[in-house]
């Protein structure tokens, strides 16, 4: 884990600019829900891989989401909800969707409370 955080520059990740990607409202938490976890929103239907230096570049965002929440706190559940409303093919990018969810299962496995896809 602590190589992948030194070979991902996931301790400066907050550093890069991501403005574009947050005025966008594509992927961004939204508070918390009943049971107190932190709940991360990705709606799909708002990406546009060109907006990102390919699929890498959108899964760093979605950690970067995560890493928001743990700075507040490390040990928060997090509930990953990913509105497909409005999918489709030129909006789902299935390289940035692998590479997200294995970021989260191999690296955040204590953090992931549940996943929700509708």
């Amino acid at each position: 884990h602590c190589i992948w955080r030194r070979e991902y520059k996931v301790n400066t990740i907050m550093d890069e600019d991501w403005a574009e990607q947050d005025a966008r409202g594509e992927m961004f938490v939204s508070g918390v829900d009943r049971s107190g976890r932190a709940a991360c929103v990705w709606r799909v239907s708002l990406h546009a891989a060109s907006k990102y230096n390919g699929p890498k570049h959108g899964a760093r965002y979605l950690v970067l989401l995560i890493e928001r929440v743990r700075s507040v706190n490390p040990d928060a559940d997090i509930i990953f909800i990913c509105d497909a409303s409005g999918l489709s093919y030129s909006n789902f990018e299935h390289a940035m969707f692998v590479e997200g969810i294995g970021f989260i299962q191999e690296n955040y496995p204590e953090n992931v409370g549940s996943v929700l896809l509708f």
